[in-house]
């Protein structure tokens, strides 16, 4: 997830992506979204054989549903994982750093993962 623009994008299998309005989505947030069960969940749900991510077609993209919280909590959250990150490429020690993986994907779970199944279960009982 490229946070800003960029002179240079590394990567074989790539889909640039662009919100529609600027301010409604902090980078930082989305970023972690991707790296949720519940968005590997909508991959799974518009991706009609079983596909890694590159090969979803436009329209297939289209149906992908996103869920995010207001704008205050995506930057606590975002701000958060951001430094996460940081701390973990900045850190020489590979035990701290397989530790720092460990606490993101928990960090992801509790505060993006976990709230947007609750909200599906809160959906569907309406």
């Amino acid at each position: 997830m490229a946070l800003k623009d960029r002179d240079a994008v590394y990567g074989g299998y790539l889909k640039r992506l662009r919100p529609i309005e600027d301010n409604r989505i902090d980078p930082r947030y989305i970023a972690g979204y991707f790296r949720s069960r519940v968005y590997r969940q909508e991959i799974e749900r518009v991706s009609f054989v079983y596909t890694t991510r590159v090969n979803i077609n436009l329209h297939q993209l289209s149906m992908i549903r996103l869920y995010y919280p207001n704008m205050m909590w995506q930057h606590v959250i975002g701000e958060m994982l951001s430094s996460l990150v940081c701390f973990k490429q900045e850190s020489q020690d590979d035990a701290l750093a397989g530790l720092m993986d460990r606490f993101i994907t928990v960090f992801i779970e509790k505060f993006i993962t976990y709230p947007v199944f609750l909200f599906q279960k809160g959906c569907d009982r309406q």
